[in-house]
This record gives C-alpha cells, structure tokens and sequence, in this order.
C-alpha cells in the first residue's frame, strides 16, 4: 500500500514512483524519506513544482553533510525527476555534472604476513560470549578468508602447494584443541578451510574472482 502524502508539489508523481520501484522489488525506505523531505522543503518554502531554483535551494540544506552524503541524495532525487520526465517532458531535471565529484576508490592496504599473523594472534585472545563460545576462532577464520583468500583466487596461478597452508594450520589446531566440549562446531571450520587448501589450477579464476569482476 502507498505511503499517504499530505497535498505537496511532488506528492502525486512520488506516490507512482515509490509504488513502482517497490513493485521491482526494491524496498525503497530510505530513498522515500529522502524525497519527502524534498517535498516538504518546497511545499514549506511554497513552491509550486520542482525547478532549479527550488532544487539549488534544498541543496543548500545539505551542506552540514559530507560530498558524498550531498551527492547521494541528490542523486536520488536525479533519478525520480528522470521517471517524472517520462509523463512530463518539460519537468526540471537537475544536471548531475554539477553535482559533487565521486570520491576516488580507497587505496588498497596491503597486509605483510607478520601483520596477518598478528591479527590471527590478536583474534584468538578475543574473549568467548554465552552466544559466541568460539568467538575467537569464527574472527580467526575471518582473518584467514578476507585477507589470504581473495588476493591469491584473483591471480591466475600455476598448480602450487597453496601457501596459505601455514595460517591454516594455526588457525584449526587451536580450535580443535581448545573447544573440547563444542566439536560439532569445528566441522563447518575444518569443511569451509578444506575449500581454500588446494591449489590454484593454471589458468582457471575462482568463483570469488568471478563474482568480483576482475
């Protein structure tokens, strides 16, 4: 059911457009809040409809956020006017090359195997919790998989011992020896690291490799 909007300048076209991206599947919340705020921003300051001049004026609300907080509502509001635009060609649709600038991809960190081991040793000092009795070994293998895993899956390798033998020793013997009373619990550990100790076959990528588009 649609969301009941008080009389605005967008309230109509809104409601057709949460109503169609929610029947695409999308859950649509936080962008719906987004663009309430923007109707009620002009419905308050009496504009009639979206134009420029109501649009620059609402961005002017977003200057306590982040470029990229400004940018990702503005361009959420970029994509409803272009659905708008589809029944009414004259409506404003704000030009998103004047919008902030993406922020540049974050610079890889690149982790040396002393530090790995480092964060291994840190993760199995990590206290147990009555919902978490293996807490310690679950961050281990946590180390184990987001920082040895993809680095080497996403590199074409000939047949090889995989060298991530060594983390994986210190990551089982641990917990097969210290959690007697939970052994059930270390055959998922034990099945999800027999998947990475195997090698890399010659010019085949992993299914993670895969699904990370390189």
């Amino acid at each position: 059911m649609s969301p009941a909007f008080q009389p605005s300048p967008v309230g109509a076209a809104l409601t057709g457009y949460v109503d169609r991206q929610r029947a695409l599947g999308f859950r649509y919340d936080n962008e719906l809040g987004i663009l309430q705020e923007l109707d009620a921003f002009l419905a308050e300051h009496e504009h009639s409809a979206l134009t420029a001049r109501g649009f620059n004026s609402w961005t002017r609300t977003l200057e306590h956020l982040t470029p990229q907080g400004r940018r990702k509502k503005m361009r959420i509001v970029y994509r409803f006017t272009l659905h708008c635009r589809q029944t009414a060609p004259e409506c404003f649709v704000p030009d998103p090359a004047l919008f902030p600038s993406p922020s540049p991809a974050p610079a890889p960190w690149i982790f040396t195997e002393r530090q790995i081991l480092a964060l291994l040793e840190q993760a199995g000092q990590l206290q147990s919790t009555p919902h978490s009795p293996l807490r310690a070994h679950v961050y281990r293998l946590a180390v184990v998989l987001l920082l040895c895993w993809k680095p080497i899956c996403i590199t074409v390798l000939p047949p090889i011992v995989n060298p991530l033998k060594p983390l994986i020793a210190a990551l089982i013997a641990p917990a097969a020896a210290r959690a007697p009373s939970h052994p059930e619990s270390i055959v998922p550990t034990v099945k999800l690291v027999a998947a990475i100790d195997r090698p890399c076959p010659t010019g085949v990528l992993s299914a993670s490799s895969k699904l990370s588009g390189r």
